[in-house]
């Protein structure tokens, strides 16, 4: 996989002028016999130098390398007007000459300091992206604006992944859709955040890619692609368990709500809705304490963080004994982020047992066996 197309320009455009500065800054100091004219020539090539690294720190954000450009900038300005003080009667210019000869070196060292960093930098860039290559299952797309054509270079993981027979590929533009599902035609395959199926010559079956990039360097157009095939066959199944388990919910006898720790009803079934003659989506959204007088048992469930169980009486047209269940949800951080309550009817055995009760009360008054 190739590393970024400004910063791989940048770097080759600095090493370039750092040759170029050294070369004329040994011409300037060190060849004799220079005449005014070569002179300069040597500083506008010495300044120009400097200032396009000036514009390359500022854009890689190369605050050392900035100021020691800065610094040999105004140097050399000011050593040319040092030369020519003469010219307006100045000849003692010991004290000027010592000053810009401690100054330049200075700037020099911080320059240096400067282009190292930036190569560090560099070095850094090509590990990442070696490691991304290795890691990664996608691949590298360039775009060339004037012969709209495409180079693809596939990543080590998506090679072996997907079977592929070469690492890299050049199509262009109306070649490259022809691989795409006809399904997914619709969609621009090259939008920021553009998802569709694609299969390059040599695979067996579709896979889901997501592009990213669209970054435009000098002629050209970057991106990036990621295979998010498992991802989505994940988030599918994910979608078809949750559906599934809302109809297990739904179909269900036991009464069923899920609160943030706040309170807010997040799930009502609608058995439990019910019992506010309500609908679950008329609950949802809605505050256990607007809804409810018993909130006890999730004030102790939240305060506490622990599972907590018991029973109560809902009025309804007839009379319905619960038993509840409550289970809280915790995060990593240890805080509490919602209370699940599952409650199960239990009204036919407190009447069974209010029944035996009566009827052990009725034999020990009339004494009958």
């Amino acid at each position: 996989m190739k590393k970024s197309g400004s910063n791989r320009s940048n770097f080759i455009i600095l090493t370039s002028l750092l040759v170029l500065y050294l070369a004329g800054y040994i011409i300037y100091h060190f060849v004799l016999q220079l005449n005014n004219l070569n002179t300069v020539y040597l500083l506008y090539l010495l300044i120009t130098s400097i200032l396009s690294v000036l514009v390359i720190s500022i854009d890689e954000k190369n605050y050392l390398l900035l100021s020691g450009s800065f610094i040999l900038v105004s140097i050399h300005i000011t050593l040319f007007v040092i030369e020519n003080l003469h010219l307006f009667g100045i000849e003692d210019v010991y004290l000027l000459d010592s000053f810009n000869h401690i100054v330049t070196t200075i700037g020099l060292i911080m320059f240096v300091m400067g282009i190292y960093i930036e190569i560090t930098r560099n070095h850094k860039r090509d590990k990442m992206n070696h490691l991304s290559n290795e890691l990664n299952e996608s691949f590298y797309m360039e775009y060339l604006n004037k012969t709209n054509e495409l180079l693809i270079e596939f990543s080590n993981q998506f090679i072996n992944k997907h079977g592929l027979t070469t690492d890299r590929m050049s199509i262009d533009k109306d070649t490259y859709k022809t691989y795409i599902l006809p399904d997914d035609a619709h969609i621009n395959p090259f939008d920021i955040d553009a998802k569709y199926r694609i299969k390059f010559p040599g695979m067996k079956d579709y896979i889901t890619i997501l592009m990213k990039g669209d970054i435009s360097v000098t002629d050209r157009i970057v991106y990036m692609g990621f295979d998010v095939s498992s991802r989505e066959r994940i988030l599918k199944r994910f979608s078809q368990l949750e559906q599934e388990y809302e109809k297990v919910l739904k179909l269900g006898s036991d009464y069923i709500c899920k609160l943030s720790k706040d309170g807010i009803f997040q799930y009502a079934s609608p058995r439990y809705a019910a019992l506010f003659n309500l609908k679950p989506d008329q609950l949802i959204g809605r505050s256990i304490f607007e809804v409810s007088n018993e909130v006890k048992w999730f004030l102790e469930a939240v305060t506490n963080k622990t599972d907590t169980r018991g029973f109560g009486k809902f009025k309804s047209e007839n009379d319905v004994w619960i038993s509840w269940n409550n289970s809280v949800t915790v995060n990593d951080k240890g805080e509490v982020e919602s209370v699940i309550s599952v409650g199960r009817d239990i009204t036919d055995l407190v009447l069974l047992n209010k029944s035996l009760e009566e009827q052990s009360n009725h034999d020990h008054t009339t004494g009958l066996l």
